[in-house]
């Protein structure tokens, strides 16, 4: 069984990126939903004014 571990996500750092990286490294978010990348996550996170923490890396 796989321990959970929230983390914030580095959005200070991501946020306001006109276009983030195309690449996919999936993270998978509180909300139960998977990220391509934390730039996706943060971009969310910016639009929809939710407060959503990583639960670990990898899709949900």
């Amino acid at each position: 069984e796989e321990k959970t571990r929230r983390s914030k996500p580095p959005c200070e750092i991501l946020t306001g990126l006109v276009y983030c990286p195309t690449h996919a490294v999936p993270v998978c978010g509180t909300d139960g939903k998977t990220y391509n990348n934390m730039c996706d996550l943060c971009n969310y996170m910016a639009r929809t004014k939710e407060n959503i923490l990583v639960t670990k890396r990898g899709k949900c």
